[in-house]
Formats: C-alpha cells, structure tokens, sequence
C-alpha cells in the first residue's frame, strides 16, 4: 500500500486505557512513569524544562527581537541542478551517465 492510499485512521493508533497496546509501539525506556515507562514523572520533566526556560531567558528575548529582512530572500534556488521540469527526476549512475526516471502522480484515494 502507498503512502497516498494510507487513511488518516490507519495511522492513528487508540490505545484506551490499555498499557499493554501502548508498549506494544513504545518501549517502556521512552515512555515517563504516568504511561508504565521507566523516565520518571511527567512533573519532573515539566520542572526541568521550566527551569531551562529560566536559566536562558536572556537569550531567548534576545533571539525572539531578531528578524529577517524578507526582501531580501531570493525567490529561485541558485543551487539547484535541474532547471527543465521534465528530467526533475533524473539521476546520476555511479559511471556518470544520466538515467530520467518519471515521477508518478499521487493521488490520495478514500474509501468511502
């Protein structure tokens, strides 16, 4: 099955109240104390991660009053290597010879 056929509800997994679905997909090593996981309490990472904020608040008002002049951003790539549209999938052998490959239009298909 293609990416493009996959439905939302194929990648969403509900796993209830059931830890044993859950560690089924994540290890127990990844997963904080609330959820069966051997990382401690969510609140451990919540006070920690408050604390960095804290601990870099300088820095961080200083990146946030930072900006870009949009102006000046370039609208065409000028690194890029193919300029026709029809060899955008070409690719380079190993002996340096060119091989075009077509890209194939992807549709999402859904089952109604």
């Amino acid at each position: 099955m293609a990416a493009a056929d996959l439905l939302l509800d194929d990648l969403i997994i509900s796993h209830g109240s059931s830890l044993e679905s859950l560690h089924r997909y994540f290890p127990k090593s990844v997963l904080p104390a609330e959820l069966g996981g051997e990382l401690g309490p969510v609140q451990q990472f919540v006070d920690e991660w408050e604390q960095r904020l804290i601990d870099n608040r300088t820095y961080l008002i200083e990146e946030e009053s930072l900006g870009v002049d949009e102006s000046r951003r370039r609208t065409t790539n000028p690194f890029a290597e193919e300029k026709d549209p029809e060899r955008s999938g070409s690719w380079s052998s190993i002996d340096g010879s060119r091989e075009t490959h077509k890209k194939p239009k992807q549709t999402l298909q859904h089952n109604n």
